[in-house]
């Protein structure tokens, strides 16, 4: 199951955790893999990584939708999503 909504809530209780644990018996979350630069969307370019907006959850999602067609590795095999998207 692909989780499409609220995605910015769950990265949003996820660095919260990250900062301060929720409680003793709360595993700690799994490392994320780095989204090279040319992946990010222009709010994380252009302000704070930790803003979430709408905008970055749609962009989030097409990266998601570029994965689920062209592989779970499209962001190492190619430098942006233009690229992987012409290359198909």
């Amino acid at each position: 199951m692909v989780k499409l909504c609220k995605a910015a809530f769950h990265t949003r209780l996820l660095d919260l955790h990250r900062s301060n644990s929720f409680g003793p018996n709360t595993p700690p979350p799994a490392e994320e893999v780095a989204i090279p630069e040319g992946w990010l969307s222009r709010d994380v370019q252009n302000e704070s990584s930790l803003l979430y907006t709408r905008q970055r959850d749609i962009h989030d999602v097409g990266i998601i939708l570029i994965q689920m067609v062209i592989g779970a590795d499209v962001m190492e095999r190619y430098q942006d999503p233009v690229t992987a998207i012409h290359s198909c």
